[in-house]
């Protein structure tokens, strides 16, 4: 192409200006203009930038996008904090229950928060929406590990397993020290190899995380740059710090002692102590030779104080009945002497109060103190407590005085049971379901009921029972306020500020009545009934009787509605109580029927006609009589009516049946006895071919029913209409009989006499009772008894009452040093499981193990996570600032209170010295954390291998 320019255009260029002169003019002409504009454009623009100010257009610009860069920035920075994410998140589902599932949930929401929005915020603009999908793929986890878990014999792997491990580590741990109390060398012992070096249990744990992310979170997660994230998270972040924490011995001294007190404090809940001065004149000779005014000022404080709690305790016993002055007039024979001594203590005490204020006055007068004394107030004022929490002020002062001892749950439960009792009877098991499972079942519940009261509380969900069992609790949780907590209340800055508000709402509205509670002014919803006219005694009964299955029908199908937002889908109790409901259905579809043909006899009585149809042969030669009831039609009624239908029914008799029949009738009427029947012996006479036989049969019953119904005596009589009906027999009689037909409602009866027949015996059964089963299908734990241990009715029919206990006794007599008396060990064991707990041990251990794995437990590890780990909800950073002094004081106290602990709790059993001997070996134990990383990897191991069998493959 360059060449054809060189050669070609080139020359042709330069010949035609050569040739044509007027070309060459303009193309000169053209090029100076270009010049000449561009030079005067040069020169003016330069002219004006040397005339004018000092130019700020660059910086104004700079600056400009400096300012938008920065609003730019800023707003990003708002969107991404600030950023609501607007779709609709995925509902969770329910996996353990409500209470262990939040728990749970906010378990997850601290880990994603401190541990994976960290870093994603800086990779993604809006993250929102990339975490909502991961916390679905992990409660995915915990669902998938939840099913892993039902399919663990739990009672095997704990009473078996993992105490057979425990033993193996104590044992170990006593022949590696006698090795080296004989060979005067230190003690070895025995390492797992991912023990050795710390990179070897990260290597150890690696491996772990990725059988974990493989076999419970989505399939996504298994592709190399995400296990390898999730892998390290899990590691770095969660096992290995939390394997570092529980096997420290400091931390596991600091929750020795954390537990020891805190059961030292509800024990001391329990316990009330009330001083009594003993010493009143020497406490009066005190205050008689005191000179310090500051002294005599902080006695009477003290005074004044105690008297304002003897006082109010003194209302308190005056509130149950037990007021000496009325009891010295003779008033009350229903005190016993304990309590009449108790008060007039109490009385000599508020005296004695008393008269040590009225001295110590006298004193500070003395002395020349001037200060006003104010007067005690009168606690016949006080407020007493039905009129505190009948009303929503009181409610809401009570309330936040009981949140400062963890017991505010007795008021809302109060509050609950009120509004049930003023309820309409259609919400009655909404509110029960609600009230159950927030007050009774909650794992931080502050009223505790007896099994029996449970049972009656369940009994009501399932609608077996009425609602008296609430209000008999909320009598109880009354009185318990009252004794525990009110006088203190009294006290409080709480009721102060009660009384103050009171005064003020009296102030501004005379006409205010603070007595009445706002739930006692609901109108009740009044049922209206309808009185059923009844025409036999058998309608009678039966309608009675439909009134039962009506009521019945409602309860349980509004108990069913309740559990249904209460429980899992998938629960057997709802399953069972669907049934319940469906047979409930199907028996009062049945007295319906049976009803409607009791009012059509009466209402056609003496109009009834009965054909014998047929009669037919059936086993053993017995002739069975075709017989089809119908109602004539009175005379003035019959004609061409298409849309009156013709009343009347078919049903089968036997011969025996009519001799039955006629044995009834015979004394109402003589001349019966000279109708001829079929006899009992009759049926012997019969053959397959022998028609004519049948038919003589037929002839005679034919003319005994004829006569029988044209009589005016006969055919109102009870006994043809019960022989006349279809109906089940025990719907025609008066008396329900006695079933044992299984019931619903049976699954919570008592069995304790069926327990007290076994209790004689060696051996007992290898299931759990109904009641007990129920208990645990409404506490959302039913669903392992499908998974693990023995299914009702499979397997051996009796056992060893101490089977199961066989590796607790080797635990025992390891721990204690009792390997030589087995055999007397394990008689006083059993002995002492059976007088303690009124069971064999077997049985105890069965539901300890289920208690371990309660929803009420689950909670408890739950919240010991999160105070451990998020305590404040803000994630802690170790205990690395305990200097070697908190240290050592955690070990001192721990060693101290558990030696209390199981010396008080055994001593019985094995002997005080052997108790304490055994609490120092397994404390001393503890103390080492390599020791305690070993027996925690051979019982993380164990736990691995039940709950993902494939891993057995690698062993």
């Amino acid at each position: 192409m360059t060449k054809v320019f060189i050669y070609f255009l080139v020359p042709l260029c330069i010949s035609s200006v050569y040739y044509f002169s007027f070309l060459w003019n303009f193309t000169y002409l053209s090029i100076l203009s270009v010049c000449l504009i561009t030079c005067v454009f040069v020169l003016t623009l330069c002219g004006h930038l040397s005339l004018s100010s000092p130019h700020q257009t660059s910086t104004f610009l700079l600056d400009n996008i400096e300012k938008e860069a920065r609003q730019l920035e800023t707003a990003l920075r708002d969107d991404q904090n600030n950023w609501v994410y607007v779709t609709k998140k995925p509902h969770l589902p329910v996996i353990f229950g409500r209470t262990v599932d939040s728990q749970l949930q906010l378990i997850i929401d601290y880990f994603i928060r401190d541990f994976v929005t960290q870093w994603l915020k800086e990779l993604s603009h809006k993250p929102e929406p990339v975490i909502d999908k991961f916390k679905e793929h992990i409660w995915t986890a915990v669902q998938n590990l939840y099913d892993r878990l039902l399919k663990v014999d739990a009672e095997k792997l704990i009473a078996n397993d993992v105490v057979t491990k425990i033993t193996q580590h104590f044992e170990r741990i006593r022949i590696a020290r006698s090795c080296a109390l004989e060979l005067n060398q230190p003690p070895v012992f025995a390492l797992a190899p991912h023990l050795m070096s710390s990179e070897m249990e990260l290597h150890y744990l690696r491996q772990i995380s990725e059988f974990l992310v493989m076999f419970l979170m989505p399939r996504c997660y298994s592709l190399s740059p995400v296990s390898y994230l999730i892998r390290e998270i899990l590691v770095c972040k969660i096992l290995q710090p939390a394997i570092n924490l529980v096997t420290d011995p400091d931390y596991i001294n600091q929750k020795i002692v954390q537990y020891l007190e805190a059961q030292k404090e509800v024990d001391a809940m329990h316990v009330r102590t009330h001083e009594y001065a003993k010493t009143f004149e020497d406490y009066i000779r005190l205050i008689n030779n005191c000179n310090n005014v500051d002294t005599l000022k902080r006695l009477r404080y003290d005074i004044v104080t105690q008297i304002m709690q003897a006082t109010t305790l003194q209302n308190v016993k005056r509130a149950k009945g037990i007021d000496i002055d009325v009891i010295e007039k003779g008033g009350n024979h229903n005190i016993s002497r304990q309590q009449v001594s108790d008060a007039r203590k109490l009385k000599r005490y508020i005296d004695q109060l008393t008269i040590a204020k009225d001295e110590c006055e006298e004193a500070l007068r003395r002395l020349g103190w001037d200060g006003a004394f104010p007067a005690v107030e009168s606690d016949s004022k006080a407020l007493p407590l039905h009129k505190v929490i009948s009303s929503v002020t009181g409610r809401k002062y009570l309330s936040m005085f009981l949140e400062t001892l963890c017991s505010q749950g007795l008021v809302g439960f109060w509050a609950a049971v009120d509004e049930l009792r003023h309820s309409p009877r259609s919400n009655w098991h909404q509110l029960g379901a609600e009230i159950f499972y927030t007050y009774i079942r909650s794992p931080s519940a502050e009223v505790k009921v007896d099994k029996e009261t449970r049972k009656r509380m369940e009994g009501f969900l399932l609608g077996d029972k009425g609602p008296e069992v609430f209000y008999e609790v909320q009598d109880i949780v009354v009185d318990t306020i009252q004794d525990k907590y009110y006088h203190s209340f009294l006290l409080s800055d709480q009721y102060k500020a009660l009384v103050a508000e009171l005064a003020t709402e009296e102030a501004s509205d005379p006409g205010l009545c603070s007595e009445r509670s706002p739930i006692d002014e609901r109108q009740g919803c009044h049922e209206a009934t309808s009185e059923v006219n009844a025409l036999t005694e058998h309608s009678t009964y039966a309608r009675r009787k439909l009134d039962q299955l009506q009521e019945r029908h409602n309860n349980k199908t509004q108990a069913l509605a309740a559990l249904r937002a209460s429980l899992k889908p998938e629960s057997p109790a709802l399953a069972m109580l669907a049934e319940e409901v469906e047979r409930l259905a199907a028996e009062q579809m049945r007295l319906e029927a049976h009803l409607a043909r009791t009012d059509t006899w009466a209402e056609n009585l003496g109009l009834w006609r009965a054909t014998v149809h047929s009669a037919e042969m059936v086993e053993e030669s017995r002739p069975q009589f075709v017989v089809v009831v119908h109602a004539l039609q009175p005379e003035e009624e019959r004609g061409p009516r298409p849309e009156q239908r013709a009343a009347g029914w078919v049903l089968l008799r036997s011969a025996h049946d009519f001799q039955e029949l006629h044995r009834k009738l015979r004394p109402m009427c003589s001349e019966l006895k000279n109708l001829e029947l079929p006899s009992n012996s009759f049926k012997f006479m019969f053959g397959k071919n022998d028609k004519n036989s049948l038919e003589k049969a037929k002839m005679l019953i034919q003319k005994y029913l004829e006569f029988v119904l044209e009589d005016d005596r006969l055919n109102q009589s009870e006994a043809l209409y019960t022989f006349l009906n279809p109906s089940s027999e025990y719907l025609k009689q008066c008396d329900l009989p006695k079933k044992n037909k299984f019931s619903f409602s049976t699954l919570f009866k008592s069995t304790s006499s069926d327990t007290t027949n076994r209790s004689s015996q060696e051996k007992e059964g290898p299931s759990l009772s109904d009641d007990d089963e129920m208990s645990l299908y409404l506490d959302g734990n039913g669903d392992s008894l499908k998974h693990g241990g023995t299914v009702r009715g499979v397997g051996p029919l009796v056992e060893e009452r101490d089977s199961i206990a066989e590796p607790l006794y080797a635990l025992l007599s390891e721990v204690f040093d009792m390997r030589g008396v087995f055999r007397w060990l394990r008689r006083t064991l059993v002995t002492f499981v059976q007088i303690t707990y009124g069971r064999t041990i077997n049985r105890q251990i069965k539901e300890t193990i289920s208690w371990l794995f309660s929803e009420q437990m689950l909670h408890y590890y739950s919240t010991l996570v999160l105070k451990s780990w998020w305590p404040g909800g803000v994630l802690t950073h170790g205990n690395n600032n305990r200097n070697i002094r908190d240290k050592e004081h955690s070990r001192t106290l721990a060693l101290q209170q558990l030696s209390e602990c199981v010396v008080g709790g055994v001593s019985s059993l094995v002997g005080a010295h052997a108790a304490a001997r055994g609490a120092a070996k397994l404390f001393t134990t503890v103390q080492h954390t390599t020791h305690n990383k070993q027996l925690f990897y051979e019982i993380f191991e164990l736990v691995l291998i039940e709950v993902f069998p494939e891993l057995k493959r690698y062993q």
